[in-house]
């Protein structure tokens, strides 16, 4: 529970109507409290989660900030097993869960977005290669 502690003290340092205060919560109440993702735990407790709010508003900006921080996460210096939670708010496109989802699976294909793919660097394909994306929607129930 040493990792629910935690949350709870990142939770309360944020505003709770901020987007990050709801991901807290829902890490916490639902990621943590199920053990749905075996590394968060061990990573929270250790302090290797990052989170951040991307300004991104369409799904190719969405993905060119989502690339970048995997290149962050195998720079020099960052501790193995580091994991970054990219909240997206503001993409609408993905209000409606099914195109979230569409995107999620070209991810997982390796297929990119052609305005995307005019801002990607050549390392973000091995980098992604490398990287684990683990896909979360408030609205999927199945």
């Amino acid at each position: 529970r040493r990792a629910s502690s935690l949350l709870k003290q990142q939770r309360a340092n944020v505003q709770s109507t901020c987007p990050l205060s709801k991901m807290f919560a829902w890490l916490d109440d639902v990621i943590v409290g199920h053990a749905f993702c075996p590394w968060a735990t061990s990573s929270i407790a250790k302090g290797l989660l990052h989170c951040v709010v991307c300004p991104a508003t369409t799904p190719a900006e969405a993905e060119v900030f989502i690339r970048a921080e995997a290149r962050r996460l195998h720079e020099a210096g960052v501790e193995p097993f580091s994991n970054t939670l990219v909240i997206l708010p503001h993409v609408k496109h993905w209000q409606k869960f099914t195109h979230f989802e569409d995107w999620v699976a070209w991810q997982q294909h390796g297929l990119v977005d052609d305005v995307a793919a005019s801002e990607l660097m050549p390392e973000d394909h091995a980098v992604l290669a490398k990287c684990h994306l683990v896909a979360f929607h408030p609205k999927f129930a199945r």
